[in-house]
């Protein structure tokens, strides 16, 4: 997967689920150039406007994300959490997106 030069994702039509296999801006999966505001829908399923580490989790396939990329995942996401709700908006999901998971 690869992320085309306007900021949408790139992503295989297998699953629906977030990639972090690579770095999770590079691919949200559905074999379409998905927006960070369509992976950030795909997370919020309640549609409230905002996302919790286990909805993220939830979109993860578990068999190609390495255990430091989950890792890595709740650190930077406490990082954008930043009142400590324990959900974050559409901004601070943008922001995440742009960290680098892999290292």
């Amino acid at each position: 997967s690869k992320q085309d030069g306007d900021g949408s994702l790139r992503a295989h039509r297998a699953s629906s689920r977030i990639d972090v296999a690579t770095p999770m801006q590079e691919s949200c999966q559905d074999n379409v150039a998905m927006s960070t505001y369509e992976c950030f829908e795909a997370c919020d399923r309640t549609g409230r406007g905002m996302v919790t580490i286990a909805e993220i989790r939830a979109q993860l396939d578990p068999t190609r994300t390495p255990d430091q990329v989950l890792a890595r995942l709740s650190e930077t996401f406490s990082e954008a959490d930043t009142n400590g709700d324990g959900m974050i908006n559409f901004k601070a999901f943008s922001w995440l997106m742009s960290r680098d998971l892999m290292t």
